[in-house]
């Protein structure tokens, strides 16, 4: 799995009470595979 389809699948978290995600919100910066 690499760090773009990561942040992909979190693009589909809503922040609670927006219709935004959280990736938008910020709130995921950097993302790193292991």
């Amino acid at each position: 799995m690499t760090p773009e389809k990561v942040v992909d699948a979190l693009k589909q978290v809503k922040y609670p009470g927006f219709d935004r995600d959280i990736v938008s919100f910020g709130l995921v910066k950097n993302v790193q595979a292991a």
